[in-house]
């Protein structure tokens, strides 16, 4: 029965075949274990490093602004300074006719005119009632007495040369060298050179009663 021999072996064949296909299909040798397991261990440090450097590309630029904040408040709000006296309770009414009696020391707020002075270097006194009105809007207002040594009136100048929130001038009747003064709060330094005046406005500078109002477009040419 040569016939039946082929068909034998045909069916035989493909028998073989197909349990070899099966035994490559769904049996896993040991060799391919490793292969599937060093993918896998591939892929998951693939994956660890792409989440360490979303990690980094976010953690660095929070960690500097946390930094930066941080430093910010420690030194406007907590770090003391010496020298510094404070006054509560300062009057924010307008009067166009506000005048002060400060014996010697400028206001360091209170009633003040509706118009605020430019900011600026001046030469010559200013109205004080304008000024005022400057601390309100968080300028710092230095000031020094009329017949001040020129090598300290110059280093004054540098202070507050291309700040927009600085007002410089002299005052009337002040004995002190120099004195700088924001809203409640001033401080009669040693010399222009006392490391406390830039301690000073990095912490009052801008931080009047209306933070964010300008000290411009109001009355006054400023010298410089």
């Amino acid at each position: 029965m040569p016939k039946l021999d082929v068909y034998v072996n045909i069916i035989g064949w493909f028998t073989y075949f197909g349990y070899y296909l099966l035994l490559n299909r769904f049996c896993v040798t040991e060799d391919m274990m490793a292969k599937r397991t060093r993918k896998q261990e591939m892929r998951l440090q693939q994956a660890n490093k792409e989440r360490r450097r979303k990690q980094l590309l976010i953690g660095v630029p929070l960690f500097i602004v946390v930094a930066v904040l941080g430093f910010v408040i420690i030194n406007r709000f907590l770090i003391p300074i010496e020298g510094i006296e404070t006054f509560m309770g300062l009057s924010r009414e307008h009067n166009v006719n506000a005048e002060f009696n400060t014996n010697g020391l400028p206001p360091a707020g209170g009633e003040h005119k509706p118009q605020w002075l430019n900011c600026g270097i001046y030469s010559e006194p200013v109205d004080t009632a304008y000024a005022v009105h400057s601390l309100e809007h968080g300028a710092i207002w230095i000031t020094h007495k009329p017949q001040i040594d020129p090598t300290e009136l110059q280093k004054i100048y540098d202070i507050g040369r291309d700040d927009s929130l600085i007002l410089i001038s002299p005052y009337e009747g002040q004995t002190y060298d120099i004195v700088v003064t924001a809203w409640q709060a001033q401080m009669v330094p040693d010399n222009a050179d006392d490391t406390r005046i830039p301690q000073f406005i990095a912490r009052y500078r801008g931080g009047g009663p209306e933070p964010g109002t300008n000290c411009s477009n109001g009355v006054g040419v400023p010298d410089a």
